[in-house]
């Protein structure tokens, strides 16, 4: 079952999903300037412990943390030398290494040997790059399958049901909608190039690309709920003042916003969203996943809220050539491997060697919020 599936090779092994918790035991939001106290915690999936550990994050290292991600952010839009970006991403991946991957947790990790690890990070830290965990050192986005979850006061909606679902993978590519990112174009295609049998199952893929690729297109595509996949390849900004205001574009003029997704008239949502766009996993900082007045902290928020299992983005400026190459390697690793979180890891492998020659941050840059290890339940009852 491809959205099921587990272990490192997603071939009848057990899963040993190591879960390490970064929460908030304050349930207002941080005043400005405040220290942010919080419990680190570690897990494995099925044992009957959970380490607990306390951990502080000054006001001061916050500010660098973020100083940090803006510096990445602008090295990203504006290609400078690879070395610039090794120095700076090392000291970012330190710090978060640090305070995620303390001595405890790393050694923690160390005699688990997890197959897949999760992040259960508190919505209101949701903006920072955990997947820099010790990059350029010893880099845990590259050692297993790694995925986010979110600790919110937002209620799960229903999910889909993977029980009773027929052997057809439906994946809706929107592609280049605004015509000048022919990258964008060639994403799509080469996605749709994967279509046929994978495994026991057979991905069909329809593709809205171009001038058709309007609003009121992919609105009337995605009503049926039909979609297991919707892969965006185009456009997209994040507004940090306003992050309900994030948006991707269409052929028409109308942005779909982060705040509008609650909105979109789909019977069920899909599995997965893989929003290909630049900036399409940020989050605003001490801020709710969506607020009381129903405003959303950004595009990955709102898609969570909206039902979504698992959500892929990038934290910084993707370029659309390796955006193309990742979305390549993660297809083509879901249609072999038949496991999102192991295409995952896949998909950043590949990038990781552009990091060293061109500084393009796609490896680190790749977010994924869902289940990286695989949900192992949910196979065992489509196997009955």
């Amino acid at each position: 079952m491809i959205f099921g599936g587990s272990g490192r090779s997603g071939e009848g092994s057990i899963p040993s999903v190591a879960t390490i918790g970064l929460r908030r035991p304050i349930r207002r939001l941080p005043r400005s300037g405040e220290p942010l106290s919080f419990q680190v915690t570690v897990h494995v999936e099925g044992a009957p412990l959970t380490w607990v550990s306390d951990a502080v994050l000054s006001a001061r290292a916050e500010r660098e943390l973020l100083d940090g991600a803006e510096e990445l952010l602008r090295f990203s839009a504006g290609r400078v030398s690879a070395s610039d970006v090794q120095r700076t991403t090392r000291r970012v991946g330190r710090q978060i290494g640090e305070l995620l991957l303390g001595r405890g947790v790393r050694e923690a990790l160390d005699d688990l040997a997890p197959s897949a690890v999760m992040l259960d990070v508190d919505e209101t830290v949701l903006n920072l790059p955990w997947e820099l965990a010790g990059a350029l050192e010893r880099e845990l986005a590259l050692e297993v399958p790694l995925g986010r979850l979110v600790s919110s006061r937002v209620r799960p909606r229903p999910r889909r049901n993977p029980v009773g679902e027929d052997r057809v993978v439906r994946l809706l590519a929107v592609g280049d909608p605004t015509g000048d990112l022919p990258a964008a174009g060639a994403e799509v295609d080469a996605i749709a190039a994967l279509s046929g049998p994978i495994g026991p199952a057979t991905l069909e893929v329809t593709v809205l690309r171009g001038a058709a690729a309007t609003r009121g297109h992919f609105d009337d595509l995605v009503r049926d709920g039909r979609f297991d996949v919707v892969h965006f390849a185009g456009h997209g900004r994040f507004d940090l003042r306003r992050p309900g205001e994030s948006a991707i574009v269409f052929a028409d003029g109308p942005s779909l916003r982060a705040d509008d997704v609650a909105s979109i008239p789909w019977s069920q949502p899909p599995y997965v969203v893989f929003n290909s766009a630049c900036e399409s996993a940020r989050s605003g900082g001490n801020r709710r996943l969506v607020s009381r007045s129903g405003s959303s902290s950004g595009l990955a928020a709102a898609f969570l809220a909206a039902g979504v299992q698992g959500y892929l983005g990038y934290s910084f400026v993707a370029d659309d050539v390796s955006a193309a190459a990742v979305a390549d390697a993660f297809y083509s690793g879901l249609c072999r491997l038949q496991n999102v979180g192991m295409a995952v890891l896949e998909a950043r492998r590949s990038a990781r060697s552009r990091f060293d020659q061109v500084g393009d941050l796609a490896a680190f840059g790749l977010t994924y919020v869902g289940d990286a290890g695989g949900a192992h339940r949910a196979d065992l009852a489509t196997a009955v």
